[in-house]
């Protein structure tokens, strides 16, 4: 994950596709899919003891394309000894309209159970997923999410954005969460989304939580904290972090701004704000503010 976020932006960055990465992307994920399909086939795990003298066992792997819109897919389809295993996510794949994982994504924004939409699957491709079976495959995809929560990070970071999105979760009933997100910004430019979290509410003491884990990960230094106006949050993060600096966001900068401006001048200024927020080389914002001769001069002087 850390190593595909490091090379998407890089990709961004310098112009070139990211084609190739989602399409690498698919297949490791399809490829895991396949492998967690068979485990549960079998019912139990590599090298469990519970598999020996079960009268069936794995039987390596055969090669297989996959053409979609993101390019060939090179996978690794799943054998078992006796030749009975028949997968099924590969035809489900196969003969899925294109935009199926957009309507699978829809509804469970909607909070359609997974129960709900094995179901609907069922009735559309005659494919029937068990209680079990889609259990185990959660299971598999929670344990790669833990590892992931769980891995060493970088002892230094420039900056740390701090920020929260709500969406619909079902616990028992459909409610709108908060997913706390931290993003680190290294001294090379790049971005790293470091943890995430789900809460009822969004609250300062989650992110404080969230840094003190972080901190268990590795993270020793940071210069900078960057976030919206959250009560309590500011002192949340220096809590963890007395020596470092925090700054609002660029949306509540220009949203602060836009309060001190006269109505007929605000959007002209704006702009001129953004253009100043915008460049990457250092000595460029100072050469644009003292250049400028348009609205920001008009403000200055009334």
């Amino acid at each position: 994950m850390e190593d595909f976020n490091t090379k998407l932006i890089t990709a961004l960055a310098q112009g070139e596709s990211i084609l190739e990465l989602f399409r690498q992307a698919l297949e490791d994920a399809i490829n895991l899919l396949l492998e967690s399909e068979r485990m549960v086939f079998l019912n139990y795990e590599k090298w469990e003891v519970k598999g020996y003298n079960t009268g069936n066992s794995r039987n390596g792997y055969y090669s297989r394309t996959l053409t979609t819109e993101y390019g060939t897919l090179q996978l690794k389809i799943p054998r078992d000894r006796l030749g009975v295993f028949d997968i099924k996510t590969l035809e489900c794949i196969q003969h899925a309209p294109a935009h199926l994982e957009e309507m699978i994504i829809l509804m469970h924004q909607k909070g359609v159970t997974t129960r709900e939409i094995s179901d609907l699957i069922e009735k559309m491709y005659g494919h029937h997923y068990s209680p079990t079976t889609l259990s185990n495959l959660s299971k598999t995809f929670e344990e790669e999410l833990a590892a992931y929560r769980q891995r060493p990070i970088k002892q230094d970071y420039v900056c740390l954005y701090c920020d929260a999105t709500f969406i619909p979760v079902r616990r028992g009933s459909v409610s709108k969460e908060a997913v706390h997100t931290i993003i680190g910004i290294d001294d090379q430019g790049y971005k790293e989304v470091l943890d995430f979290q789900v809460y009822p509410t969004e609250s300062a003491l989650h992110y404080r939580e969230m840094l003190q884990d972080l901190k268990q990960r590795g993270l020793e230094n940071v210069l900078l904290f960057v976030s919206d106006e959250l009560t309590g949050l500011a002192e949340a993060l220096t809590n963890e972090f007395p020596m470092v600096l925090h700054q609002s966001c660029w949306t509540h900068l220009l949203r602060h701004f836009s309060m001190k401006v006269r109505v007929k001048d605000r959007q002209e200024v704006l702009a001129s704000l953004k253009k100043f927020l915008k460049p990457v080389v250092l000595s460029k914002p100072l050469d644009y503010l003292m250049n400028s001769s348009r609205p920001g001069e008009r403000l200055i002087q009334s």
